[in-house]
């Protein structure tokens, strides 16, 4: 679980995620949305993904903003994912 940290900026949040994160064109399973709890939240998201979109970053535009809605935890099978992944791999310090 990611816990949040108030000294950012939730536009800071959502630039960098913006920058960041390159969504593909995916089945609905596997979409990216950023999940806005309020109006306000609603505002900073869409205006967020406009300037990234002005500045070229044109892959934002998979990204959907939508209203947050309740949350429900993953199965336990899908926590800790690149722990479970990368178990197998040895790692050797050069």
């Amino acid at each position: 679980m990611i816990e949040f940290d108030d000294s950012v900026s939730y536009e800071a949040i959502l630039a960098k995620f913006f920058a960041e994160h390159t969504p593909g064109v995916a089945p609905r399973q596997y979409r990216s949305a950023v999940f806005a709890h309020d109006a306000e939240q609603r505002a900073i998201a869409e205006e967020v993904k406009a300037s990234m979109i002005a500045q070229g970053k044109r892959w934002c535009r998979h990204t959907a903003i939508e209203d947050a809605g309740p949350f429900y935890r993953a199965e336990d099978y899908h926590q800790h994912h690149l722990r479970t992944l990368f178990s197998s791999f040895s790692f050797a310090a050069s």
